[in-house]
């Protein structure tokens, strides 16, 4: 036997009597060198934990990614019912996992468990249009059996060993009985990220002037030196109008708008609930039109008077495009919602119905049916939306519309506008 990584591959010894013995000839085959071999194993060894770490790293980053938005998206609980806290979350359609939730009690050290019980949120957009939606709202419920006040509440996985790293949400707790009959607007993060100070404050300004008393806005990023101007203004004019921010701490960007629009208008008919009579989710990019009457209470009061007493109303949306053409107004102004008056009554805006909503009704509904929802008519009350169209919808039929051009000449003495132009004015110089 050879060794040292060589065989014998042939070997033949050869007998003829009263001859010489031949020598056996053997033929030599030399093996691959056992460092190449090595490398060749630890190339191929290499390869294969790099693919391992990969999956496991996606995995991890999709478990933590749903468990992350399924606890964290709420930015407060809400207490109103009876031993019941609710809060808003964010995950993959139809998939939950297995959640414990705690309740923390004021004045008691200990938590309290609780039983978790969960709805979808879907309110905006008919159910049809739903269906293949990747993620979805929920609305997450804790309920408690002790008759106390709650100061947290914390949603966990079960399967979760340490507890202690989820986070503990702070309580609002609401008011028992309707205290005014405000209206208020809550204005969701826009789809356009570049809308300019200017045009926030001319949606602040107008919708002020037709009676709305609160705004909260979700901040996704406003410079702060906005939003502490529009406080001083609204404090210093004496016009009793709220403006409030609540950070946007939603986590995902690349999502459906309707999901993102869910969210704001579920939290804010919580943060809303016995705190306003009415209230309204908008984006920036949207105006309230109303037709004959001058204030949105007026209208509402007519509606509570007639037929059309409700507490849901559900209002149509009409699309104009920013760059088409502008229509010169009568009147001193120049801002965009006047000269832009070509509306388009089918595109992206076909399924978008904006609600008018009585909160201290909405607590008890998990899934709102929109479909039940008293519709006023465009003819009393309508939604604008001015947005930069797509190639198609740009090319659509179109009607004139300039309804809100009645508005025109009072938004120019509206407190808002003029004090925040006298203050760039002042800065210009």
């Amino acid at each position: 036997m050879i060794k040292e990584g060589f065989d014998i591959a042939q070997a033949h010894l050869r007998h003829n009597c009263g001859s010489t013995r031949t020598a056996p000839t053997i033929t030599i085959t030399k093996r691959p060198n056992n460092s190449s071999m090595r490398k060749y194993y630890q190339a191929a060894l290499i390869i294969t934990a790099l693919v391992s770490v990969v999956s496991l790293l996606f995995y991890r980053h999709e478990y933590n990614k749903l468990r992350y938005v399924l606890e964290v998206i709420s930015f407060f609980a809400y207490h109103a019912n009876i031993n019941e806290v609710r809060g808003i979350a964010f995950g993959k359609t139809y998939i939950i996992p297995d959640i414990n939730c705690h309740v923390f009690i004021q004045g008691k050290e200990q938590h309290v468990l609780g039983i978790f019980k969960h709805s979808r949120i879907s309110n905006l957009l008919k159910s049809q249009s739903r269906k293949n939606l990747e993620y979805a709202a929920y609305q997450f419920v804790c309920e408690y059996s002790q008759p106390a006040i709650p100061e947290g509440v914390s949603f966990f996985n079960k399967r979760d060993v340490s507890e202690s790293e989820y986070p503990i949400l702070s309580v609002q707790n609401l008011p028992h009985n309707l205290i005014t009959n405000d209206i208020a607007i809550c204005i969701a993060p826009p789809l356009n990220r570049s809308i300019s100070r200017t045009d926030m404050m001319n949606f602040l300004s107008f919708h002020q002037m037709i009676g709305v008393d609160h705004f909260i806005v979700y901040d996704y990023g406003i410079p702060s030196i906005f939003t502490d101007t529009m406080k001083q203004i609204m404090n210093s004019q004496g016009l009793n109008v709220t403006f409030t921010v609540v950070p946007w701490n939603f986590p995902y960007t690349r999502i459906s708008p309707g999901i993102s629009g869910e969210i704001a208008e579920r939290d804010c008919l919580y943060r809303t609930y016995n705190k306003v009579k009415y209230s309204i989710t908008l984006y920036w990019e949207e105006y309230i039109v109303l037709k004959y009457h001058h204030t949105l209470a007026e209208l509402l009061i007519d509606f509570e008077k007639g037929l059309l007493a409700s507490d849901h109303y559900r209002l149509n949306s009409s699309l104009f495009c920013t760059q088409q053409e502008d229509y010169h107004p009568t009147g001193n102004t120049t801002l965009m919602i006047f000269k832009k008056t070509r509306k388009i009554s089918e595109g992206s805006m076909k399924n978008r119905h904006v609600s008018i909503s009585k909160p201290h009704k909405s607590w008890i509904t998990d899934s709102i049916d929109i479909d039940s929802y008293i519709s006023p008519g465009a003819d009393l009350i309508n939604v604008n939306r001015y947005q930069y169209c797509s190639n198609s919808e740009n090319e659509m039929s179109y009607t004139h519309d300039r309804s809100i051009s009645k508005f025109a000449e009072n938004i120019i003495n509206a407190p808002i506008f003029k004090q925040y132009m006298t203050r760039q004015s002042s800065i210009s110089k």
